[in-house]
């Protein structure tokens, strides 16, 4: 059953999701390449997360606006697709941009282990469970930007 769906999905147009998986799974399992924030060398850190391609463009004015403060944070984003990965990359001044990692709270702990942000931003209602818990453990502020609850 399960060669037949592999099978499938090489054959299929989106199979350039499955082979890219290998390329995504660090990003997925919280390893992210910290040295991009040498570029911001004691600045502190704001995460933005922003599930996709439209919550990227919605958060793009809230990031300029946050950059054009005197000491701005680093500004990193997470997003769950590629495609808002590469939307938010579009995004001027920020200083990387991720895929999400898994929610869980050893996968989202080495993330934070990485980035040490002092707050986390969420675009709309991207509420996951194991990135709050993580969050509210290690102290971090938490706000919900253009949500309902």
């Amino acid at each position: 059953m399960a060669a037949g769906f592999a099978l499938k999905m090489l054959a299929s147009p989106r199979r350039k999701l499955v082979l890219s998986l290998p390329e995504e799974w660090k990003e997925r399992t919280g390893r992210v390449d910290a040295g991009k924030l040498a570029a911001a060398p004691g600045r502190p850190v704001l995460w933005v997360h922003a599930a996709s391609v439209g919550e990227a463009a919605a958060a793009q004015l809230l990031i300029e606006r946050v950059l054009a403060r005197q000491a701005p944070p680093a500004v990193v984003v997470t997003c769950n697709t590629a495609a808002g990965r590469s939307r938010a990359l579009k995004i001027p001044g920020i200083t990387s941009a991720w895929l999400a990692p898994l929610d869980s709270l050893p996968t989202v702990g080495r993330f934070l282990d990485a980035v040490r942000p002092y707050a986390l931003l969420l675009i709309e209602t991207e509420l996951w469970p194991g990135m709050l818990e993580a969050a509210f453990q290690r102290g971090l502020k938490v706000g919900l930007v253009n949500g309902r609850l």
